[in-house]
């Protein structure tokens, strides 16, 4: 889904007045739920009236020539991490993932039936873990989706993954399905931040993954990090940027924590007076900015969402967090391939 901004409602951009005026406003905005505009239409404009009528009529209004962008998304990790607000859940056995991968191959011909072969410019994995339906069942959707559509004039095949659940077996599927673009989640390389999130994580797992992709002809890698985290530091957040960026990753997404725990019941799991608050976020957010500016090429800067929505005509990638109106800040720096 396509990123739209509201122009009308759009606050004072903090970065286009003086540097005190700038601080103070960036301050105070920081203290404010602001809209979000990760996707469009967004997540609470989805209801229990959006039925398969409503959304197979939006298929067939797509324009005819248009090429088209896919976004598969499976809902399944092998552990559920604290801070995560997707629409996910742990499982550990195959038969569900199996019975899903059938329901998404079922889904890629409903809505092929809907649009017609159509050609597809970009096709992404999402999650959860997608990699988790094992390299049988990817390989099959792809067989699938490639039967249905025209995937010959594809830019970018992208998928999502967890380090710690890598190995070249499963590198090399995801190279012979044509991927071109893997995201790692990293979140923070601190070991007692990792404790708080419930995700160990060391950096050797994360540079052994990279390693592996890029042997197999996966060079596009992109890395996402958060602050805002519980316990985490600042001093936390600027080692981790660093670290990254010693990883030669070509695109950094930077997210901020929403704390959701009536929501995400898993989240109240976190102890609240472990997070830092608005102010010491948005120091986070800054600081992380600092080691990414080593980064060769155009970088791509867009900073907290209501700056964002305050004029940045950047083109962001899309958040994979719970998109339900809470706020939520994200800075994402790349380099062009």
């Amino acid at each position: 889904m396509a990123r739209r901004v509201n122009s009308e409602s759009r606050p004072a951009n903090p970065a286009r007045s003086g540097p005190v005026q700038s601080s103070l406003a960036t301050h105070a905005l920081a203290e404010q739920n602001v809209p979000r505009y990760t996707s469009y239409p967004t997540a609470p404009h989805f209801h229990r009236d959006v039925g398969p009528d409503t959304y197979g009529a939006w298929l067939a209004g797509m324009p005819e020539r248009e090429p088209l962008s896919l976004y598969l998304h499976v809902p399944f990790c092998r552990d559920l991490c604290l801070y995560c607000g997707c629409h996910t859940k742990a499982i550990r056995q195959q038969a569900p993932l199996d019975a899903y991968a059938a329901s998404l191959m079922a889904e890629v011909a409903l809505v092929a039936d809907r649009v017609g072969f159509r050609k597809i410019s970009h096709l992404h994995w999402g999650g959860g873990t997608p990699s988790i339906l094992n390299g049988r069942n990817l390989s099959d959707i792809v067989s699938c989706l490639d039967a249905a559509f025209d995937l010959g004039s594809l830019r970018e095949h992208a998928i999502e993954l967890d380090p710690r659940h890598l190995d070249r077996s499963l590198v090399r599927v995801l190279a012979r399905l044509g991927v071109n673009r893997a995201s790692l989640g990293v979140q923070d390389f601190s070991p007692h931040v990792q404790q708080a999130i419930g995700r160990l994580q060391p950096y050797d797992d994360v540079a052994r993954a990279a390693g592996m992709l890029r042997d197999a002809g996966i060079q596009n890698l992109n890395f996402d990090l958060m602050y805002g985290l519980p316990q985490q530091t600042v001093e936390d957040v600027r080692r981790s940027a660093a670290q990254a960026v010693t990883l030669s990753p070509q695109r950094i997404a930077l997210f901020g924590y929403a704390h959701v725990p009536w929501f995400k019941t898993h989240q109240r799991l976190i102890d609240a007076a472990a997070l830092p608050g608005a102010s010491e976020r948005l120091i986070q957010a800054e600081l992380h900015a600092h080691p990414l500016d080593g980064f060769r090429g155009d970088l791509r800067v867009g900073r907290q969402v209501f700056e964002v929505a305050a004029g940045c005509d950047v083109d962001q990638e899309e958040c994979q967090q719970c998109d339900q109106g809470h706020d939520d800040e994200r800075i994402s720096q790349s380099r062009e391939d």
